[in-house]
């Protein structure tokens, strides 16, 4: 069920992109590179022309980064940390 979400979620990101040129999905999460690593060959696999580029960052280490213009460039935020999304939110941010 959550490699069903994360490539929804993944898909859902995309709807913006030029599909003509291989492009970046950056991703900053804090989940163990063995999780991840299962979720990004799945994606990958679906979505050849699509590199993913995984940025890890414990939760408190995530928001300073997020803060950044343009959200240091990350397309998408994944965290079990709810205070960071509210705390994003609050600040109109993400």
């Amino acid at each position: 069920m959550m490699r069903f979400r994360f490539v929804v979620l993944m898909m859902a990101c995309l709807t913006a992109y030029d599909v003509t040129a291989k492009q970046t999905l950056t991703v900053l999460m804090a989940y163990h590179e063995e999780v991840v690593a299962q979720f990004e060959t799945a994606f990958e696999r679906v979505h050849p022309d699509i590199d993913v580029k995984i940025i890890w960052r414990m939760p408190h280490d995530a928001l300073p980064y997020l803060r950044q213009p343009e959200q240091g460039g990350v397309d998408v935020y994944w965290s079990a940390s709810l205070h960071n999304y509210l705390q994003l939110k609050q600040e109109g941010i993400w």
